[in-house]
């Protein structure tokens, strides 16, 4: 095994140990430039939360006769996501090749991987270590929450779970953070629950024979 890429895993191994989760879920992200922070797509737009609603709105008006199948908010805000849409959602993996292939395709200038402790990273918010799940814990509705009332309870992020209804998430056995009151991004306003790898040029022939 190339060296630089076998010190990649272990030092995504110590990560997963330092954050609490070597024995427990983990969630990774790629980056193809490690400079990126953990911000979402929403978020990076200078007009972003003021056209948030705009942007739910108009999608539920155009894109109603093939939302049927969607039974809250939440899984509409998924549906966005996955059209590519600005939202507040974060995406993250389970698989960590998963990650490793949106850190090095399709062109990567300094790729790195994000490692996330979900429990801990939703504990901060709420204090219990949990992970939402769509359809069974109770978590505030998105649209009154977030459009109507305004009144999201939590500054920090937190890791949501939602069905796999597409083939994309299901293929990519995706999940998701939902940024909060707190515009800074993951890495700066929650630096204990997720760590950055970096890989190297040198480490690049090994992951890719990793992935093949």
């Amino acid at each position: 095994m190339n060296s630089a890429w076998a010190k990649v895993l272990n030092d995504v191994r110590k990560i997963r140990k330092r954050l609490g989760c070597s024995h427990s879920a983990a969630l990774f992200r790629g980056h193809n430039d490690s400079s990126w922070p953990l911000l979402p797509s929403l978020h990076r737009r200078v007009e972003g939360l003021r056209v948030e609603e705009n942007l739910y709105y108009g999608f539920l008006m155009r894109g109603s006769r093939h939302l049927n199948r969607l039974n809250s908010s939440w899984m509409i805000l998924t549906e966005m996501q996955h059209h590519g849409i600005p939202t507040r959602l974060l995406d993250w993996t389970e698989v960590f090749a998963v990650a490793l292939y949106f850190a090095l395709y399709p062109k990567h200038d300094k790729p790195c991987i994000w490692v996330m402790n979900p429990f801990r990273l939703t504990a901060a918010s709420v204090g219990e270590r949990i992970v939402f799940t769509l359809g069974l814990d109770e978590i505030p509705d998105y649209q009154q929450a977030h459009l109507q009332q305004r009144q999201w309870p939590y500054d920090l992020p937190v890791a949501i779970e939602a069905p796999w209804v597409h083939d994309r998430l299901q293929a990519q056995k995706g999940w998701f953070t939902v940024h909060g009151n707190d515009p800074r991004p993951i890495d700066e306003s929650c630096k204990k629950y997720v760590q950055k790898v970096e890989l190297p040029t040198e480490a690049i022939p090994g992951a890719l024979e990793f992935l093949d």
